[in-house]
């Protein structure tokens, strides 16, 4: 038997094992002339083969350009001319905090 022949026959084999709805053991213990082994090692064969062909599947990726720079929000507070304070997005809440009680008290 050819290698190609032999991989059908394990693979219908599996097929018949999965379809009895049995335990290996006791699918076995109903054939003559297979053993748990071959059964279990031809499972673990096409299981991996099967995760081979997931695996390396590729998939189409459409890159765009990122969005201009002005993304970032700014809030300006002008207290008067000589206090201004600029805020931007990710800025230290804490400084923040005591840029303001500073001009409270001032």
């Amino acid at each position: 038997m050819v290698p190609q022949e032999y991989r059908e026959l394990w693979a219908d084999r599996i097929t018949q094992y999965k379809a009895s709805g049995l335990s290996v053991v006791k699918w076995v213990e109903t054939q003559e002339g297979i053993t748990v082994h071959q059964v279990r090692y031809w499972i673990k064969k096409f299981n991996q083969e099967k995760k081979n062909e997931t695996s390396s599947t590729w998939l189409p990726v459409n890159v765009t350009k990122p969005p201009a720079a002005q993304t970032k929000s700014v809030i300006k507070i002008e207290i008067s001319e000589d206090f201004k304070v600029e805020v931007s997005s990710g800025f230290d809440e804490t400084a923040l905090r005591d840029v303001i009680r500073v001009l409270k008290t001032s």
